[in-house]
């Protein structure tokens, strides 16, 4: 459950992610099909096999939902660039669509991260949903941004 002042601005944020995920996860389920894998998409199997640490329960404050966003697709573009490299030579086609995946998934920490992120006229970091600090994210700047303060 996310609180504060952003809670409107990240729940339609978020929606937007996870239709826009919910298609592209169907096309990668083709392609495990289409490759002779299983493609086992019950919640049981997805939360064995994920690398993503599970949300807390309860409510969440902008700056704590906006740090794990970041966080867990942080983890799932760097999976996703290790897999386009291992699908590259023996599969160029399930590489491609991991391109997507990645791309996708960029684009989507990107827009989070802008909610707290610094620009020449907004520098305040987030210091206005975090008690004055500036919020703490835990991945890599992207590329061309100055690292956070």
């Amino acid at each position: 459950n996310v609180s504060g002042t952003l809670w409107y601005a990240l729940h339609v944020v978020l929606q937007e992610h996870y239709e826009a995920v919910g298609k592209l996860a169907d096309r990668v389920a083709e392609r495990l099909l289409t490759v002779g894998a299983s493609a086992d998409g019950r919640a049981t199997t997805i939360l064995q096999t994920s690398a993503i640490p599970e949300m807390p329960g309860g409510f969440q404050d902008n700056a704590q939902v906006i740090v794990w966003w970041v966080n867990a697709y942080k983890l799932v573009g760097d999976s996703a660039r290790q897999a386009i490299r291992d699908m590259e030579e023996p599969d160029p086609t399930t590489s491609n669509l991991l391109l997507e995946v990645d791309d996708m998934i960029g684009k989507f920490q990107c827009q989070v991260r802008a909610f707290v992120q610094a620009t020449p006229t907004d520098p305040n970091l987030g210091r206005d949903l975090n008690n004055g600090q500036p919020v703490d994210l835990p991945s890599q700047t992207p590329a061309g941004q100055p690292p956070a303060r």
